[in-house]
């Protein structure tokens, strides 16, 4: 298990010194290169060299007791702030959930409803109709076909 994390660690720290030559895939014309500032560049070389000694420091050398660590109200705090997904869940449901549940119980009763609820009417109404008119009779559907045929004739004419 340690070999695969020393491995990790090795290019993780100098693996920024293996060129790979990418300037002909990302390349822009008319866009000069970003430069990065000394101190930029030394925060990014000490981060990975801090936490690799305060690893030594709590689990190599046992010099620092997490569990003295975790006595503390702010280290406390902090990891079950961590823990928690950094309150991603907290602040999902105060942006987005919430305004949407109010939005929705604000807007219940919207156009888009009415006219599908107007659509839902106009054909119950219409399945009443053609209910009525299935009586059996032989003369009353033959009527309902011709008349069809002189309504579709009409409208052929006239359109």
């Amino acid at each position: 298990m340690a070999a695969p994390l020393l491995v990790l660690m090795v290019l993780a720290l100098a693996g920024g010194l293996i060129h790979v030559p990418t300037e002909s895939v990302f390349a822009a014309p008319g866009h000069g290169e970003h430069q990065v500032s000394t101190l930029m560049h030394s925060i990014m070389i000490a981060v990975p060299l801090l936490g690799i000694a305060l690893s030594y420091l709590f689990y190599g050398s046992r010099t620092l007791s997490v569990e003295r660590l975790m006595s503390n109200n702010v280290a406390r705090g902090l990891h079950r702030f961590w823990f928690a997904g950094w309150g991603f869940d907290g602040l999902y449901r105060r942006l987005f959930i919430t305004p949407y549940l109010w939005l929705a119980a604000i807007n219940k009763r919207d156009v888009v409803d009415t006219a599908s609820e107007f659509l839902v009417i106009l054909s119950e109404a219409g399945n009443a109709m053609l209910a009525r008119s299935q009586s059996g009779s032989l003369r009353w559907y033959i009527l309902s076909v011709v008349g069809g045929t002189v309504l579709l004739i009409t409208l052929g004419g006239v359109l």
